[in-house]
């Protein structure tokens, strides 16, 4: 596989084209771990929808011929740039206008990725600091690259999460804004409930924040690939190989995103008065209302009673989140993992992944959730607010007293002891 050394000015940008390792088969065990090229939403950006678009076989006509030599090329381009700008699993790498430092404090940490990056290790240091954190705790659910591929995540459901598109679901912002740094290193520390993803509160603070910091690096790398994919591949268009154009067009917005979520924080107003019984029955039962209400629609999906089977009504709407929606039986043999239906939180287990705070599920009503089919109830890009915050605020109230109800309650038998026969 042909390598293209660092140059000054933007790595391999002076050099040749990195070769494809989908396309020349060159993934032999013995070569250092690669970041993977995000075919499978390649594939979805070509109205065709076919992988031998990138296939050349004897025998082409001219014009065909001519086509799929683009569509490689540009992969080529893809990957040249992005290992230029991020570098590989084992040798992480940042342009100077990306990284963190006295003039830049929006920017990533490569210390902290370098830290998380590569094979497990001790540290060159007498203090033996761990490194390879990403692979050693992550990669065997996320994947080497962030694809939510890793291998055992087909025996999972939910699957583990594809950072690559930039798509989270539990946060504190607002639906598309990206989550701050506090909701990653929450999901961390906390682990996700009902999932396979585990608590790791018992690492120390310093490599939490290194798999903070790898998560993000993994997201806005994946978003640029994407964003110049859809330029090659969708739009056809060109990309100019030059530092300044490549920072400006496609990796700086994304960056930018990430910086903007500190201020798309929802920051839940004062809740109404529950301290008496009467206060706090009459929220519930606002909340209830709310929840059959067709300007809530919570029902729709979670069903009336909050069993997470309202979609069961319309066998027709089976529901998909963003990661599976695009898969069909049709072409699922070129999807890593099978596609898998999305399930509507049963609201009486009491079990909430984004968190069971009252501040976390108002949150959730009032943003919903990214990427998997819950509107959001509250203000967001574009939309008006479907509920006012007095409003959210009792249907938390309502969610947070299902699991207690009485029909939420295991039945209880009484057993009669019979003394033994002599």
């Amino acid at each position: 596989m042909q390598t293209v050394a660092p140059a000054a000015a933007f790595r391999p940008f002076a050099g040749g084209l990195l070769a494809l390792v989908l396309l020349a088969g060159c993934n032999a065990r013995s070569e250092p771990p690669q970041f993977r090229l995000n075919m499978q939403d390649y594939l979805e950006m070509i109205p065709s929808h076919d992988p031998a678009e990138f296939r050349i076989a004897r025998g082409e006509e001219p014009d065909v011929l001519e086509e799929k030599q683009r569509k490689i090329k540009g992969l080529e381009m893809i990957s040249t740039v992005l290992f230029a700008a991020f570098g590989t699993p084992d040798d992480p790498y940042l342009l100077n206008e990306v990284q963190k430092g006295d003039d830049n404090e929006n920017g990533l940490d490569l210390v902290a990725i370098e830290r998380a990056a590569g094979p497990v290790r001790p540290g060159h240091d007498r203090s033996s600091r761990q490194r390879g954190l990403y692979r050693l705790h992550c990669a065997h659910c996320h994947g080497i690259s962030g694809d939510g591929a890793g291998p055992t995540a087909v025996f999972l459901n939910p699957y583990p999460r594809d950072y690559r598109q930039g798509m989270f679901k539990f946060k504190s912002t607002s639906f598309t804004a990206k989550p701050t740094t506090a909701d990653l290193k929450r999901i961390i520390l906390e682990g996700i409930p009902g999932t396979a993803m585990p608590s790791f509160a018992l690492l120390p603070n310093d490599e939490v924040d290194a798999l903070v910091e790898y998560v993000k690096y993994l997201s806005i790398r994946g978003q640029t690939e994407l964003n110049m994919a859809i330029v090659l591949l969708s739009d056809e268009s060109e990309i100019e190989l030059d530092r300044t154009a490549i920072l400006d067009e496609y990796l700086m917005p994304v960056l930018e995103q990430w910086t903007a979520a500190e201020d798309a924080v929802i920051q839940p107003p004062e809740r109404p008065a529950t301290d008496t019984p009467q206060q706090l029955a009459a929220s519930i039962e606002a909340g209830r209302k709310l929840f059959l209400s067709k300007d809530a629609q919570c029902a729709q999906c979670h069903g009336p009673t909050g069993l997470g089977d309202g979609w069961l009504t319309d066998t027709t709407a089976v529901p998909y989140d963003d990661w599976n929606k695009q898969k069909s039986p049709d072409d699922i043999d070129r999807w890593l993992l099978p596609r898998q239906e999305l399930r509507p939180r049963n609201l009486r287990l009491g079990i909430y992944r984004g968190g069971r705070r009252p501040v976390d599920l108002y949150r959730r009503i009032h943003a919903g959730i990214q990427a998997a089919q819950m509107p959001g109830a509250g203000p967001g890009q574009g939309s008006e607010a479907t509920l006012t915050p007095e409003q959210i605020w009792h249907l938390v109230d309502y969610v947070r007293s299902l699991p207690y109800a009485d029909e939420s309650q295991p039945k209880h038998t009484e057993i009669t002891l019979h003394k033994p026969r002599n």
